[in-house]
Formats: C-alpha cells, structure tokens, sequence
C-alpha cells in the first residue's frame, strides 16, 4: 500500500503540473467568477475518488508493470538500480517506465 500512495501522490503532482490541470483550474476559476461564491470547490472527497481511480487503474496492470512501479517508487531505486534490477539497459528502463506512466496518465484523463 506504501508503493501506491506514493505512486498516487507522484501522479497527482504531475497531473498538477500538467496542462490538463492548469486548463481546469482556469476553468473552475471562470466559473467561480461567473457564478459567485456557489463555484465548485476540490475537497476532501474528489481526492478520495481521484487515489481510488489510481488504485483501480493500477491494479489492471499486468504483474511485470506492477512491480515495476513498486521498484522505482516504493523502493525509490535509480533508473541504474532499476535496470540492473530488471536485468536490462537504463535507457530501456526509462523507456518502459515512461510508456507505464502514459498509459495510466490516458486512463486517469479519461
């Protein structure tokens, strides 16, 4: 469960970071601005369902994805631990993990 609340805590901070996000905070703030002070607000419950839909979307991968995840962000491993982990090159590490990444950030966007 460390792995994941990490990994759920890593991928929000990109989302956060990502222009998605920055499109709908813009959003939210027009619509505050538009509507008063009835505007929506994130709170406590949108971030309950937004780790369940990491959980969930997590908990599809394929085993090898799931342990690859859980070696680069519940053990905190380098891209070189993690390749010489894996048994492969540091570039093609990097390559899977960001594959890995891309397809669970399509899935969350959807």
């Amino acid at each position: 469960m460390a792995w994941m609340t990490a990994i759920t805590r890593n991928e929000a901070a990109r989302w956060h970071a990502s222009k998605a996000a920055r499109l709908w905070s813009s959003t939210v703030e027009r619509h505050a601005l538009e509507t008063g002070p009835h505007a929506p607000s994130v709170d406590a419950g949108d971030r309950v369902l937004d780790r369940l839909a990491v959980e969930s979307a997590v908990a599809e991968l394929a085993h090898g994805d799931r342990r690859l995840l859980a070696l680069r962000y519940e053990q905190d491993l380098t891209y070189a631990e993690l390749a010489e982990r894996l048994g492969t090159a540091e570039g093609a590490a990097k390559v899977r993990l960001h594959r890995l990444r891309r397809r669970l950030r399509v899935v969350l966007e959807s």
